[in-house]
């Protein structure tokens, strides 16, 4: 089981790797507590694993990236759920 872990994490950080090169230039980067796959900053931003994941599977531009970012952070400050996921906005704009 522990390999497992271990290789899940060289795959996990081998993708966010991917991720910080794709949208970010000579970042500022670290896992919140040093836990891999847990939520990765970047230059003032917060991902999570499933974002990561996203970006890999649908390619979003950069602008499309953050721009969801801040429609997400919006509605938390505004205290309303998100009506609409990634995917779906990704698709929606195109």
């Amino acid at each position: 089981m522990k390999q497992i872990l271990k290789n899940w994490e060289k795959a996990t950080q081998e993708l966010t790797n991917g991720f910080l090169k794709q949208y970010f230039d000579e970042p500022d980067w670290y896992w919140i507590a040093d836990e891999i796959g847990g939520t990765l900053f970047v230059n003032d931003w917060f991902f999570n694993l499933e974002r990561i994941v996203e970006c890999a599977r649908y390619k979003p531009t950069y602008k499309q990236l953050i721009d969801f970012y801040e429609l997400e952070l919006d509605f938390a400050m505004k205290g309303k759920p998100m009506d609409i996921n990634f995917y779906h906005y990704l698709k929606q704009i195109k």
